[in-house]
């Protein structure tokens, strides 16, 4: 997984802080697009330092790329994982600083240290999980693409707003150099 510049790590960690400095950013980086400069390093690491996250789904794209980033990561804590298998979860734990490991997404979302949650999981599992963290108090970063159903898209929008929490796909290639 190498990008352009970079690994996919580092450009993990720009989506994850890209997710926090949008609560308070999204007037001011709106308008620095609309002017067509999008002036991503005023928006990024921002609002991230002393935040604790957890993982729901511990495949590929957790294991190397978002799980690493966080474990090296001085601003941030991953304090909980989540996967179907709990022995694979706990496996999962190990390798990345020995946060707790769940089996049960319900479980992870009402771990009251977690404050904001990466959904890494299937596709066609995003809005259900989604939805979960936001109608939980959390913060979500989803994987892309959001979903495949633009009603369902919409909804977990939607329901990040309700909440009053920040909801981002994790979409990285606004933070190559290539497209500054």
């Amino acid at each position: 997984m190498n990008a352009p510049f970079g690994n996919s790590i580092t450009t993990a960690e720009h989506a994850i802080a890209m997710m926090f400095a949008c609560a308070r950013q999204i007037p001011n980086a709106n308008l620095s697009t609309h002017l067509g400069k999008w002036e991503k390093s005023k928006f990024m690491g921002m609002e991230l330092t002393g935040k604790s996250l957890g993982i729901i789904g511990c495949g590929n794209i957790a294991e190397h790329s978002f799980a690493p980033s966080l474990r090296t990561s001085s601003q941030t804590e991953l304090v909980a994982v989540c996967r179907r298998d709990l022995e694979a979860a706990q496996a999962f734990a190990t390798r990345f600083g020995s946060p707790r490991a769940y089996s049960c997404a319900e479980d992870l979302v009402n771990d009251p240290e977690v404050e904001a949650v990466i959904v890494a999981t299937p596709t066609d599992t995003h809005h259900a999980f989604s939805c979960l963290a936001a109608k939980h108090g959390k913060h979500v970063l989803c994987e892309k693409p959001i979903e495949v159903d633009i009603d369902a898209a919409n909804e977990m929008v939607e329901v990040s707003q309700q909440s009053d929490k920040q909801f981002m796909v994790a979409h990285v290639l606004p933070f190559f150099p290539e497209f500054n």
